[in-house]
């Protein structure tokens, strides 16, 4: 919003192709899907106001059992807190933050504390987790690191590290629009079964270890006891799945 934009050094993204085609392969795969947009697009159920989509997260994570999984992808703006590391926990002594904002244009960050919070307070120790961000200074927003997450199902594949910018291409994020292109790749391969490790890997090894995205490099977090060969990639659309991207 135009005060947020007064107040951070934000800059126009094209983030919203990102969010469009990553829910059309969740549906593709037969998923629940819930999308909020800043703007009227496609099926969005409204404004992603801070607050809502937190008593949104905290009310699915109360229904999940073991046998779900909760898939949460954000586009956007990220940044390192303009404020200090309140309780200590950051090497850097920055908060990491998703930049949301009110309707009004109110800044209203969902910080790394908040949702390593929501996750361990609100949701199944045996549901699967999976973030995905594209966007800046975004590597471990999720605090995955922290020891009292153990070996639960959660990891988070991540635009950049801490430290960097995501590269946005006019038409979504460099990192988004990598992913997909590597699942397309994948099912084409006849694929249908792997982990989100090697997703994350081929990916990796595919658009950014050669440096296509300069300043860029994708980034995967996990819980620490968790091995993420044992968890299984959640959206596997079906045979002759295409996505239309920049890198096509």
């Amino acid at each position: 919003g135009y005060n947020a934009q007064k107040e951070l050094p934000l800059v126009s993204l094209s983030c919203t192709p990102d969010g469009l085609r990553f829910s059309q392969l969740a549906k593709a795969c037969g998923a629940e899907v819930m999308q909020y947009f800043d703007k009227q697009v496609g099926e969005s159920r409204g404004f992603p106001q801070k607050d809502m989509i937190v008593n949104l997260m905290m009310n699915i994570g109360q229904s999940l059992g073991p046998s779900d999984c909760f898939v949460f992808f954000y586009g956007g703006h990220g940044m390192g807190s303009m404020n200090a590391d309140d309780d200590g926990d950051e090497e850097d002594g920055q908060d990491e933050e998703l930049c949301f904002v009110d309707p009004d244009g109110h800044y209203n960050p969902m910080k790394d504390d908040d949702i390593a919070d929501l996750l361990i307070n609100y949701f199944n120790p045996e549901t699967q987790i999976l973030f995905v961000t594209d966007c800046c200074q975004s590597g471990t927003v999720c605090d995955l690191s922290r020891e009292e997450f153990g070996d639960r199902p959660i990891a988070h594949m991540a635009a950049v590290k801490d430290s960097q910018y995501a590269t946005d291409l006019g038409d979504g994020g460099a990192f988004t629009t990598s992913l997909l292109e590597t699942i397309e790749d994948m099912v084409e391969e006849g694929d249908a079964d792997f982990s989100i490790v090697h997703v994350y890997n081929k990916c990796f090894q595919k658009y950014d270890a050669d440096g296509q995205f300069e300043d860029q490099t994708f980034s995967f977090e996990r819980t620490p006891g968790l091995d993420p060969d044992t968890f299984r990639w959640p959206l596997v659309p079906p045979a002759g799945w295409s996505v239309s991207t920049t890198i096509d």
